[in-house]
């Protein structure tokens, strides 16, 4: 956590934005998008508010709505959305009562 200056141990509740951010899905759609724009020249601009989903090459893109409806919002552009695909839970399900994956925490 170089941004904040603590070690893994001190990350708090207020930082779990940058962990997403360096580890999540956040940093799963940029590599993606980085090897689509080199190899199919389309930049993530392509796809804000997609409305269905598109085929880019061999990659299948799905609206923000159906991957997940809770940090995706179409308010004005589309006033019923279809159910969610999936839902993504930033639960840490991993961690044990220490906030931890070790005994030690």
């Amino acid at each position: 956590m170089t941004k904040n200056k603590v070690p893994v141990q001190g990350v708090a509740l207020a930082m779990v934005g940058d962990v997403v951010d360096a580890t999540g899905p956040r940093r799963f759609t940029r590599g993606i998008m980085k090897s689509m724009g080199e190899s199919f020249h389309v930049k993530m601009e392509d796809f804000h508010i997609l409305l269905e989903p598109k085929l880019v090459g061999d990659v299948l893109v799905v609206p923000g709505y159906l991957w997940a409806a809770a940090a995706n919002s179409y308010r004005g552009v589309l006033d019923t959305a279809p159910p969610p695909s999936l839902s993504h839970h930033y639960a840490g399900s991993w961690k044990n009562d220490k906030g931890g994956g070790t005994a030690e925490g």
